[in-house]
């Protein structure tokens, strides 16, 4: 909860700089966006370590083939980093780069699962 807390100062006291010092110099609102999602990040470092942690605990118990985890693991951070700096681009009012980077890690998601799809299939087929 205390992260929570930290993190919302942040974005608020970001909003708040931002705003005002964008009527002036706009490229430094971003600057203080870029800084502020930084910081979020660097608060946030701890509990991805507690999630790796669970996941390998999860993934030894279970017997779970590991490369299902990792493809897993990779989606859900390309969908994380594409969204995160997709917003970093719509805060610099470049909303169609923005859309690109989403693309784009819609497409590398696309990618990644495609091994996963054709084992399914292999499966569903070896089963009929």
């Amino acid at each position: 909860m205390n992260i929570l807390i930290k993190v919302i100062m942040v974005g608020v006291i970001s909003v708040f700089l931002s705003s005002i010092i964008k009527k002036q110099h706009p490229e430094y609102a971003l600057a203080i966006n870029v800084g502020a999602s930084v910081i979020i990040l660097i608060f946030l470092s701890d509990f991805f370590t507690l999630v790796f942690d669970n996941i390998n605990s999860i993934m030894e118990k279970s017997g779970i083939n590991p490369d299902y985890i990792v493809t897993i693991l990779k989606i859900i951070g390309i969908a994380y980093l594409s969204e995160y700096t997709s917003a970093l681009f719509y805060d610099a009012n470049e909303s169609a780069m923005g859309k690109k980077v989403e693309l784009a890690g819609k497409i590398i998601i696309f990618i990644i699962t495609l091994p996963v799809i054709n084992s399914l299939s292999e499966l569903i087929v070896s089963i009929f």
